[in-house]
């Protein structure tokens, strides 16, 4: 029996799509509901990470500097069935 789902959809939209940032590796905490995933791009720059229950309208989930080019994102247990994720990249 399955506990939990890692479905994760990625699409990549950017004007490069080789420094596009990469969001991968879902997993979700059965411990508390949380979700997590590896945000991806270029290293010394910084990205958003925002969340969003109907694509349209996206709130703000984290801001990182990739010191390493990659860093984990966390995200507390949704209050609905689904969130959509992206990140970008700050001028």
């Amino acid at each position: 029996a399955e506990l939990f789902s890692t479905d994760l959809i990625v699409f990549k939209l950017s004007a490069d799509a080789l420094t596009a940032p990469r969001l991968h590796s879902p997993m979700l905490n059965p411990a508390d509901g949380g979700f997590r995933f590896q945000l991806s791009g270029i290293s010394n720059r910084t990205y958003v990470t925002e969340f969003s229950a109907d694509t349209k309208t996206w709130w703000p989930l984290a801001t990182n500097q990739l010191s390493s080019g990659s860093v984990e994102v966390l995200d507390t247990p949704a209050s609905g069935s689904q969130r959509f994720y992206r990140a970008r990249m700050l001028e």
